[in-house]
């Protein structure tokens, strides 16, 4: 049976950073893992447009800025969004210190 997306999911894609826009540039199974966690989230009762903004935009920022996508392994959009998550948080507390601060 095929099945679409939900819309919030759908609709979040032009905020993703993509380069060029062009969907070509999305890792396939970056959308599956995508979307299998936004399924997830509904059935834990999440609001969808809350996931999108605190969880989806930010890993695609990291994928997208860090070049990530390119030549991406599939393996790691099998990995549990969590994994994906820490990923992009650890990169955007990166940025966010001063140049020359060490982690805490």
């Amino acid at each position: 049976m095929d099945v679409l997306p939900p819309p919030e999911v759908v609709a979040s894609i032009s905020e993703w950073r993509i380069p060029s826009q062009k969907l070509e540039e999305i890792p396939p199974h970056f959308l599956r893992a995508v979307w299998k966690s936004a399924v997830a989230a509904q059935y834990e009762w999440l609001p969808l447009a809350e996931f999108v903004r605190r969880e989806v935009l930010p890993v695609s920022e990291w994928l997208f800025g860090s070049g990530a996508h390119i030549d991406a392994d599939p393996a790691l959009f099998k990995s549990a969004w969590s994994a994906l998550l820490r990923r992009a948080t650890a990169l955007a507390e990166q940025k966010s210190r001063p140049a020359g601060c060490a982690a805490p």
